[in-house]
C-alpha cells in the first residue's frame, strides 16, 4: 500500500493485519504539509510475533528500543525517520527473533558528522548497514541507522544522491553486479535525496528500481514486476513540485 495518509494508517494496518498479513517495510514523507506512510506486508507465520509504532519522539522509540530489544529478545526489521509537521518522528517494526539474537548496533537522531564516525566504527567492527534513514526538519539533517554482520562481502552506502546522481550510481553498481537493498528519499532545503545501500553479493537474484515516478506510475511498474513474480522490498516517497513521487525497488529470488 502507498500514499496512506496519516490519519487513515494504523487502521489499514490493521485492516491487513487481520487478514493475515504484517509489515516489514514502512516509510513516511510529506507532500504540501501532510505526512503520508508506504508499507511492504507479507505473509504472516504461525507463532510469530511483530510489533509496529509510528508517530514516536526519539525517547518514545528509544523506550520502546529497551523495552522490546533490550529485555524481550525483539529486533529491528525496519526504522523510519520523518519530518511529521515539523517535528522529528519515528516509525518502526519490530520482530521477535527465538533463541539469542547477535548485536544489532543501532543510533537516532545524529548529526552527519555522528553518523559518519559511527558507521566507519561499526563497519570496521564487520557491520554493514541495514537501513540509514535521513530526515530534515527545519533547515536540519538527522540520521538513524542500524546495522548487522551479515556475509555480503563489502558495502556501500551514499546518503546524499541527487536525483541525477542516485541514477549515475545505480547504473555503475548494477555494472559492477553490487545489489541495491535499502533506498530512503528525503527532501532537504527544498531539493529531494536519496539514502541508498548496496551490498556486494547479498545474494537477492534478479532486481528491478524506479527513481521517479507518479502514484499511478508506481501502481503500473508494482503490477508489472508482481506479475512477472518479483517482490517490492522497498518504496520510498516524497515530494516535488507539490505532487507525490516515488521511488522502489523489486526482487526476484
Amino acid at each position: 500500500k502507498h500514499g496512506i495518509s496519516k490519519k487513515n494508517y494504523q487502521q489499514e494496518v490493521q485492516k491487513i493485519w487481520d487478514c493475515g498479513y504484517y509489515p516489514v517495510w514502512v516509510d513516511a514523507y510529506d507532500v504540501k504539509g501532510k505526512t503520508y506512510f508506504n508499507v511492504v506486508f507479507r505473509p504472516q507465520r504461525a507463532g510469530m510475533q511483530v510489533e509496529v509504532r509510528h508517530g514516536m519522539s526519539t525517547k518514545q522509540l528509544e523506550d520502546e528500543y529497551k523495552k522490546l530489544v533490550d529485555n524481550h529478545n525483539y529486533r529491528l526489521l525496519q526504522l523510519e525517520s520523518y519530518n511529521d509537521e515539523g517535528n522529528l518522528r519515528f516509525a518502526a517494526i519490530f520482530i521477535k527473533r527465538d533463541g539469542t539474537p547477535g548485536p544489532q548496533p543501532a543510533y537516532l537522531a545524529q548529526t552527519a558528522g555522528k553518523h559518519q564516525e559511527l558507521f566507519d566504527k561499526y563497519t570496521d567492527m564487520g557491520y554493514v548497514p541495514v537501513n540509514v534513514s535521513v530526515a530534515s526538519v527545519k533547515g536540519k539533517k538527522y540520521y538513524s541507522a542500524f546495522y548487522e554482520k551479515r556475509d555480503v562481502g563489502n558495502c556501500k552506502l551514499r546518503s546524499t544522491l541527487t536525483q541525477q546522481e542516485y541514477q549515475q550510481q545505480f547504473e555503475e553498481m548494477r555494472d559492477k553486479n553490487w545489489e541495491q537493498v535499502y533506498i530512503n528519499a528525503y527532501r532537504h532545503n527544498g531539493k529531494t535525496y536519496f539514502s541508498v545501500i548496496w551490498y556486494q553479493n547479498a545474494g537477492i537474484g534478479k532486481y528491478a528500481a524506479v527513481r521517479k515516478t507518479s502514484s499511478s506510475g508506481y501502481q503500473e511498474n508494482y503490477n508489472t514486476y508482481a506479475g512477472n513474480g518479483y517482490r517490492t522490498r522497498c518504496v520510498t516517497g516524497y515530494e516535488e513540485s507539490k505532487k507525490h513521487y516515488f521511488a522502489a525497488m523489486w526482487t526476484k529470488d
